[in-house]
């Protein structure tokens, strides 16, 4: 089994592969490679192999409460992120935090290793201090799924076409009406500015799901419903309800094919085990099967989800996305919004995890200062740049910035970077300063004549 780190400027990549009775840690730019692994008694493969056997029944258990989650993310650390990896993997996330970056740790497995997939990798943590890097706010953790069919960039263009979409049953609670208006609420704001597109579908049936698809050509997918993963058929399903308001599952490979021809650039899943997967395929799973038939980006739930913590992800993780924030830094503070909840006592909030083919994080990029009061002072500073940055930046700070979402912060501040130059300030300097206000009054002393 082999493990290789890849470096992707604030991405650090981890693709798992079986391989030879070694595991292999190896940095593509420095040309770096250590066993993490020393061989023993039995080869590695062996040990590995008869450790997961222990893993897959504590992954079982690990979110009945913190103590059998840190179980399972102590092994997975003090197994895969050792020697070199290690080494990197703490090189990177202090040069992410020093540039005010998030950390996005890329799992990548091979066909060889579905075993490895199976386990609750969103509960990695520090092997030390028990620390879950998923529970951080600088730290994220993306699975990465091939696509083998047509697909598409999660970023696109505004306005944003928003669909939700919820099935409920007698037997299962699903707060449909509390699902709706969590997205609906998150989106307001850019919905007046018609800069998103918004239409609720109701419990939606089996049968009629392809057509309202077609009818309304999503961006955004939100589905709320019940999910399960069935020994029998070997995958996953939904379960909708048919014209008799009976349950009716829809198989994942269905549900990949479905949206194949629609092609949503973001769906998200909540529902109970449509991330869960078997230690015999990577893609026996709803949100798997999605990714490979060209959905670039999928948020699902890898075990069962409380109800109340379902509807908090949602009014969240959309609140972040309709401010700016990237996929991944949107899940992330659902995450902590969930694990803050002073009645948490088990660790829901490492069960939603994204699974992307796709190496973009954002799904939309709003205009420069979207819906900011000063939006005219800071267009007038961004034509002051391209004549003169010295009396843009002057300018620049008699503006207030209370308000500017973390994008527009981020739009703003690269704008100033492209007249490093110009302005013959050096870049690590600029890099210094991720803070705009910070940013610009250091830029302007440092322009003063």
């Amino acid at each position: 089994m082999a493990q290789v780190a890849v470096i992707e400027s604030s991405d650090l990549t981890l693709v798992f592969i079986r391989g030879d009775a070694q595991i292999v840690a190896a940095d593509e730019d420095l040309q770096l490679s250590c066993t993490v692994i020393a061989t023993g008694m039995r080869s590695v493969a062996e040990m590995v192999d008869c450790s997961l056997e222990v893993a897959r029944r504590i992954n079982q258990e690990a979110f009945e409460s913190d103590d059998r989650a840190q179980r399972l993310g102590r092994w997975l650390f003090d197994t895969f992120i050792r020697g070199t990896v290690r080494d990197l993997f703490f090189l990177h996330l202090g040069m992410s935090r020093a540039n005010g970056r998030m950390l996005r740790l890329v799992l990548r497995f091979d066909q060889s290793v579905p075993q490895l997939a199976a386990l609750s990798w969103e509960l990695l943590c520090h092997a030390d201090d028990g620390l879950f890097w998923s529970a951080v706010e600088d730290v994220s953790i993306v699975r990465h799924v091939e696509s083998h069919g047509r697909t598409q960039g999660v970023l696109g263009t505004l306005p944003l076409r928003v669909v939700v979409a919820t099935a409920v049953q007698a037997s299962v609670t699903i707060d449909a009406a509390a699902h709706e208006a969590g997205v609906r609420n998150a989106f307001q704001a850019l919905r007046m500015r018609g800069q998103v597109a918004y239409e609720y579908l109701g419990e939606t049936e089996h049968a009629s799901l392809a057509e309202k698809l077609r009818d309304h050509e999503p961006d955004l997918l939100h589905m709320a419903l019940h999910g399960d993963f069935n020994d029998d058929d070997a995958q996953g399903a939904l379960i909708f309800q048919d014209i008799l308001r009976r349950p009716a599952r829809m198989l994942a490979s269905s549900m990949g094919a479905l949206l194949r021809a629609h092609l949503p650039r973001l769906v998200v899943l909540v529902a109970c085990d449509s991330a869960k997967t078997s230690s015999k395929s990577l893609l026996d799973g709803v949100a798997q099967q999605l990714v490979a038939h060209g959905v670039p980006a999928v948020i699902a739930m890898r075990h069962e989800i409380p109800e109340s913590d379902g509807i908090l992800l949602t009014e969240r993780f959309y609140a972040a996305i309709a401010q700016g924030a990237t996929i991944d830094r949107a899940l992330q503070i659902a995450r902590l919004a969930l694990r803050a909840r002073p009645e948490q006592r088990r660790p829901t909030w490492a069960v939603p995890a994204l699974f992307t083919s796709s190496a973009e994080r954002r799904l939309f990029k709003p205009p420069l200062h979207f819906g900011h009061p000063f939006a005219a002072d800071i267009t007038a500073i961004d034509e002051l740049l391209k004549k003169s940055p010295q009396k843009a930046l002057k300018r620049a700070a008699g503006v207030s910035l209370d308000g500017l979402c973390n994008l527009e912060l981020d739009q703003l501040h690269n704008r100033i970077r492209q007249h490093e130059r110009s302005l013959h300030i050096d870049s690590k300097v600029l890099n210094a300063y991720r803070d705009v206000e910070r940013f610009l009054a250091k830029l302007i002393a440092l322009t003063d004549p």
